[in-house]
């Protein structure tokens, strides 16, 4: 019974928030986005979306190799691959997802935010991953990177995947 309720459990939680993405029904902040002008405002839905598929594609590479091994659970003795699958291939949906409402956008509005979006997260995982940066500001470095994610309406799910996989950088570095 517990093998099976951990596999809904785990099942639920990735097959909800594709259906969750798709539908547009994540949890975000809006107050700092609807202060913009309107005119900004879908450069910064455009950044999200970039946001939310490199987060997405990041979560689904690295997923892949909890799929291998020949682990098995103790109870059902079933491959503990299959309570792990659900990661991988929910963030690859969301990934499929992600890309097809990024390219949405108009693209005045996605060719000068595509290179911003990278720009600043290649600064953000280099400082966070540079041995030459002390801990604490590595560490104040993903914070201001939680929070700036959390008021550019970065669905919150999404912002403590990014966050967490900075973090891990920053661990395996310091």
């Amino acid at each position: 019974v517990l093998e099976v309720s951990e596999f809904a459990l785990v099942f639920l939680t990735f097959v909800g928030a594709v259906v969750a993405y798709r539908r547009n029904e994540h949890m975000c902040v809006h107050f700092v986005v609807d202060l913009l002008p309107k005119g900004a405002r879908p450069y910064v839905a455009a950044a999200v979306d970039a946001i939310v598929f490199v987060v997405s594609a990041l979560l689904a590479y690295s997923s892949y190799d909890l799929l291998g091994g020949q682990e098995r659970t103790t109870i059902m003795d079933i491959p503990i691959a299959w309570l792990r699958a659900p990661l991988f291939v929910g963030a690859s949906l969301m990934t499929v997802f992600a890309f097809g409402r990024l390219f949405n956008h108009q693209p005045r509005v996605i060719l000068p935010t595509l290179p911003v979006v990278a720009v600043v997260a290649a600064l953000f995982v280099a400082v966070v991953s540079s041995s030459a940066v002390s801990p604490n500001t590595a560490l104040y470095c993903t914070l201001a990177a939680f929070a700036l994610l959390l008021v550019m309406s970065v669905p919150i799910g999404f912002v403590f995947v990014a966050v967490s996989m900075l973090y891990v950088q920053q661990m395996k570095v310091g």
